[in-house]
């Protein structure tokens, strides 16, 4: 099975990311994040990003920091594909679980954008869940980073993609990396 999951900060655009892969090359997607959000679900939360962090820690503390990738492996079993996207990834351990599980069949694209084009993208989604004004932005930024360590798992990545452009300049710089790893788009 071969995997390319996608790691950023909230805005950064990598969920665009895989969903162009996904519907590129016609694979499936596994989001991390919807762990959570199916537990928020079960205990009768909204799923704010103020639940889904508390969710997230308390899993953290009680089942261990591998709690949310453990199931995401389970899922992409369970899933019986050859290709498979993953979303949502956080932790430098997510990214390591996925490399040790799939060693050189995973490959990890890093989406970076800058703080003001991100906080610019939240706004203009307008999910209930995303922070409305710069301060709110600058504060789930740091308690995410802080949390999850994105930066550190950025590190970890195969490719890099600066998502500051246009959706055509992302999308080309989507191709460019995914044609030197798959050559299903």
């Amino acid at each position: 099975m071969r995997v390319i999951g996608a790691v950023g900060k909230i805005g950064s655009g990598k969920d665009s990311v895989i969903r162009y892969i996904s519907t590129k090359c016609s694979l499936q997607i596994l989001s991390v994040g919807d762990i959570a959000r199916e537990i928020a679900k079960n205990e009768g939360l909204p799923a704010t990003r103020e639940n889904l962090e508390v969710i997230t820690e308390r899993y953290y503390e009680k089942y261990g920091g591998s709690y949310f990738i453990d199931e995401t492996l389970r899922r992409i079993e369970r899933a019986n594909c050859e290709r498979i996207l993953i979303t949502g990834i956080r932790a430098p351990t997510d990214a390591m679980a996925l490399r040790e599980r799939f060693h050189d069949d995973f490959i990890l694209i890093c989406v970076r954008a800058n703080a003001q084009k991100r906080f610019q993208r939240l706004l203009s989604r307008r999910e209930s869940r995303d922070p409305k004004t710069w301060q709110q932005f600058l504060e789930q930024d740091r308690t995410e980073e802080k949390i999850f360590h994105i930066e550190e798992t950025c590190r970890l990545a195969d490719y890099r993609i600066d998502n500051d452009g246009t959706v055509e300049e992302l999308h080309q710089k989507i191709g460019d990396t995914i044609s030197k790893t798959w050559k299903c788009c």
